[in-house]
C-alpha cells in the first residue's frame, strides 16, 4: 500500500490517502477495504468542558483498530472564536498526546497562532512518537524551529515555497485536506520549490510515519 495523501477530509474511497475522521465519522472496518483513517476529536468540535472519560475511552477503543494509523486531527485553534477556551482545548490535546503515547501511534495535529503552545507541549512532555502539523503555510524560520523540536509539516496545494524548498528530504509530507487536488498534483507543486519531492520520496517518509499500516498490508 502506497501512501501520498497524509492528511484528508475527503469521503472514501480515498486509495492512497490518510482520511482524518471523528468517532462519529469512522465508517465500519469492512466498509473500505485498505481506507487508512486518522482519529480525533478536532479542537473547533472540543466543547468547554474538554474531553469526556466516556469520549476518551471511545477514542482508545477506535484507535485500536488495524485500520486508523494515526491520532488526530487533534491541536489547538487560538484564532476561532468560537472554540472552546484554551484550557478546554489544552485539556483535549492532552488527552490525545496520552492516547498516541499509549497505543504507539504518530499525531496529527490543526495548529493555527499556537505554534509556541505545541512545541512547548512537546519539549514538555518529551513523547516518543511523531507529531504533524498539516497544512504548513508558515516561513522557514517557524520551519526550522519545529523541525528543531522534532515536529514533521505537511504541505497542501497553498503552501510557503521558501519553506518547502528548505525542508529536507526525509521530512517531505504532502496533502489534500479539503481541497479536492489529487495528491499527485500538489506533490508536482512542491517539486517546483524543492527538487527533491517526489511521489517516491513522500511515500516513502508516510511509510515511515504511519508504520504501523504496514501490519494490514
Amino acid at each position: 500500500m502506497t501512501i501520498l495523501d497524509v492528511h484528508t477530509h475527503l469521503p472514501a474511497p480515498r486509495p492512497g490517502a490518510v482520511i482524518s475522521c471523528t468517532p462519529d465519522e469512522l465508517p465500519s472496518q469492512d466498509a473500505f477495504p485498505e481506507q487508512l483513517y486518522s482519529l480525533g476529536i478536532h479542537p473547533w468540535d472540543v466543547t468547554p468542558a474538554g474531553i469526556s472519560i466516556a469520549d476518551t475511552a471511545r477514542l482508545r477503543e477506535e484507535l485500536s483498530r488495524p485500520d486508523v494509523v494515526a491520532v488526530g486531527e487533534t491541536g489547538i485553534d487560538l484564532a476561532r472564536k468560537d472554540c472552546a477556551p484554551l484550557f478546554a482545548q489544552m485539556l483535549a490535546f492532552r488527552a490525545h498526546i496520552k492516547l498516541s503515547e499509549e497505543l504507539s501511534m504518530p499525531m496529527i495535529i490543526h495548529c493555527v497562532k499556537a505554534l509556541d503552545i505545541i512545541i512547548g507541549l512537546r519539549r514538555e512532555m518529551k513523547p516518543a512518537q511523531r507529531w504533524l502539523i498539516h497544512g504548513f503555510r508558515g516561513k522557514p524560520s517557524i520551519l526550522a524551529m519545529l523541525l528543531a523540536a522534532g515536529i514533521d509539516v505537511s504541505y497542501g496545494p497553498l503552501f510557503n515555497a521558501d519553506s518547502v524548498a528548505a525542508t529536507p528530504a526525509d521530512r517531505l509530507f504532502a496533502e489534500t485536506d479539503e481541497s479536492g487536488i489529487d495528491a499527485a498534483d500538489v506533490i508536482s507543486r512542491l517539486a517546483d520549490a524543492n527538487p527533491a519531492a517526489s511521489e517516491a520520496v513522500v511515500a516513502s517518509n508516510a511509510a515511515g510515519f504511519f508504520s504501523i499500516y504496514r501490519s494490514i498490508n
